[in-house]
């Protein structure tokens, strides 16, 4: 294979779709819109090569960073109610009375 330097590099986008594709069927479907992402993304790589590792950095970073945030917001939202409910059960009873001698 007499290539050029990074000319298959499109196919990262393929990859990375297949990788998200995946996870969509075993996860949530929610990476679907993802894996779209990183698909589409492959046509600009192959268009515009200067540019193209830049699109698909750009659509590979939102793909994985905006389900974290979401599911990062998700665990500190149910922790914070959570640790109320022990704060509630914790109350101090406020008929029992305390010997003090």
């Amino acid at each position: 294979m007499q290539l050029q330097p990074l000319t298959l590099s499109p196919l990262l986008g393929i990859i990375g779709g297949m990788v998200f594709l995946i996870k969509a069927g075993i996860l949530s479907g929610v990476f679907y819109l993802q894996a779209v992402a990183l698909f589409a993304s492959t046509i600009p790589m192959a268009v515009f090569p200067d540019y193209g590792h830049i699109v698909f950095g750009i659509a590979a970073a939102l793909c994985f960073f905006i389900p974290g945030l979401k599911y990062h917001r998700q665990r500190n939202q149910r922790s914070r109610s959570e640790s109320g409910l022990l704060q509630l059960h914790k109350a101090p009873n406020r008929h029992s009375k305390k010997m003090v001698p």
